[in-house]
This record gives C-alpha cells, structure tokens and sequence, in this order.
C-alpha cells in the first residue's frame, strides 16, 4: 500500500527519479519524503506539494516509529511571507468548534490528508483525516478532522524565513510512543497580493536557477527515540524567467 502511495505521488509531482544523498539514506531510513514547486520560474510565486511515507525499516508491515518533530526546507533563495494572504486569528479552542468557519475563507492556504497508525489491530487501527491549512502571523495551522466526524486537531507550525517547523504531539495509540504518522500529503496554493507599485507573494522561489536545472527541497525529521534523518528531494527550475 505504501509503496502504491509513493510511487502515485512521484508520478503526480513528475518529478525525476533521479537519486540525491541524504543523511540516514540506506536500510535504516524511515520515511520518503518529496516536496516540489508548482512554478519551475526563477522569482515567481508557487504553490507546493509535499507527499511524505512513513515506516519502520525493519518491519515494513508495523507501525512506523512515532515522528516529533518534521522542517521543510524551502531551496535557497526562496522565501515564504505570512504577511500576503489574510491571517487566521482563531483560537484552537473556536476552531475545534467551528472548523475553518472560525476564519476568513482567504486565510485558507492549502490542503492535504493525512493518515495515522495507532499500532492496535484490527480495522480500528488507522485513522484518516482531511487537514485545513490556514495562515497567521509566521505560523501555518494544519486543522485537522477526523473523517466521518466533527473531531478536529490543531496543530501550529512555526514559518521563519524559508522553512516551516511542526511539532508532532503524542498521540493515543499503542505504546511507548502512541499512535505514529503513516502518510501526509499537502498543497499549499500560489498566492499573490497586488501592493501598489509591487506584489506580494506568499510563496516566491529563488531569483536564479542552478545550472544543474533544479533546486533542491530538504526535509529533517526527529524521532521520539532522539533518531534524526534528512531527506532532500529534486523540483525542476528554469534559469529563464521566459
């Protein structure tokens, strides 16, 4: 199943299969990770999509160790700016209640699922849910819910410069370290604010291509068992803004 996922998200992104070296890369790597830019164009705006797998190494067919910590690394030179699209100011508490009505529709970024395994048997064992992604000031907001329900999980990544930060919570599941990430995926949209003379733009690649003719997205991952690992991936770019 999960390497079906893999391979549908590597032909969705078209992004060559080309290797890169990665920290941790070898039998012991736990997780793929792929991340690309809608927009190849050097300082243009972008969209991204990220699809992430995780497993355990040793027993593909277990539960994956539990993640705790995930950075996505934008290439160089890219920039992301929480200041364009409109800002969430809801509380987590009203938008456990409310769900993304507890926003302005505009300060919607993206979208994306993700599947958890709680390591119980059984058909109880993963749990799907659709996540809402919402801007506000140098954070994106993944508001998650749970498939089939109104239960709703919200988490907080810190946006700093290029790079966003998620702190992966425990989660209730099979012990010792509850219920694990399995699959992620999520889009964030391309979008630009007209200022005056000038536009804003929420996501903006880098102002040159490398010859080589892409740029590379890096993603860290930090374990509850103090295990870290990075894993670059390739997104085309064009050294032309024609």
């Amino acid at each position: 199943m999960k390497a079906r996922l893999t391979i549908a998200a590597l032909a969705l992104l078209g992004l060559a299969l080309a290797p890169l070296s990665a920290s941790g890369q070898g039998s012991d790597l736990r997780q793929s990770a792929i991340t690309v830019l809608s927009d190849g164009r050097v300082s243009e705006d972008t969209g991204t999509r990220t699809a992430i797998d995780y497993f355990d190494p040793e027993n593909p067919g277990a539960k994956p160790p539990a993640v705790r910590k995930v950075e996505i690394i934008q290439p160089r030179g890219a920039r992301i700016d929480t200041s364009v699209p409109p800002r969430c100011h809801a509380s987590d508490a009203e938008l456990m209640a409310q769900g993304a009505d507890a926003c302005t529709e505009a300060s919607v970024v993206g979208r994306g699922y993700l599947r958890l395994d709680t390591g119980f048997s059984g058909p109880g064992r993963f749990i799907e849910a659709n996540i809402t992604l919402l801007n506000e000031v140098d954070q994106l907001i993944f508001l998650s819910t749970i498939r089939d329900s109104d239960f709703r999980v919200v988490t907080r990544a810190k946006v700093s410069g290029r790079g966003v930060t998620t702190e992966v919570p425990m989660l209730p599941g099979a012990p010792p370290d509850g219920a694990a990430l399995d699959v992620a995926r999520t889009k964030l949209a391309s979008i630009s604010v007209e200022r005056g003379p000038r536009r804003g733009s929420y996501i903006r690649t880098p102002s040159r291509c490398p010859r080589r003719g892409y740029w590379v997205v890096r993603h860290r991952f930090t374990y509850a068992d103090g295990v870290a690992q990075t894993v670059p991936s390739r997104t085309p770019c064009r050294r032309s803004r024609r």
